[in-house]
């Protein structure tokens, strides 16, 4: 309880500012090309065809899907755990950030605690220190 009203304080801290993505480079060529069929799958609900393309899902790729379709938290939710079974190499911290931000702008503090919970419980990704605090 006590960890959702904390994703409950930053989420609201800075509801009207946008995912910080300003750093993330934007994609161009064959990522951008990637990132547009894939949004296009996801909009239309074609797994099967996102399910052939898992091989090509890399962290850069992933964090820009998010992002296109940051305003369907649910879809974004969808294809972040696909991901988990599809390629769990794709899914690095930023990409973890990415999808909590997205839950909590959304009010989902539930489903971001349970990310949060899972990602802290299994130390598959380095943390800095002070998160461990």
């Amino acid at each position: 309880m006590t960890t959702c009203l904390h994703l409950r304080r930053f989420s609201t801290f800075n509801r009207n500012n946008p995912i910080p993505h300003r750093t993330i480079p934007e994609p161009k060529g064959q990522d951008l090309d990637f990132v547009n069929v894939v949004h296009s799958h996801l909009i239309h609900s074609d797994w099967d065809k996102l399910n052939k393309l898992s091989t090509h899902f890399t962290p850069f790729r992933v964090n820009h899907i998010l992002l296109k379709i940051q305003k369907d938290h649910v879809l974004s939710l969808e294809f972040f755990n696909s991901l988990k079974t599809l390629n769990p190499i794709s899914l690095t911290l930023e990409t973890h950030s990415i999808i909590l931000h997205i839950l909590t702008k959304k009010s989902k503090f539930k489903s971001a605690q349970s990310i949060l919970r899972t990602l802290l419980a299994s130390r598959s990704i380095d943390l800095p220190g002070w998160i461990l605090l």
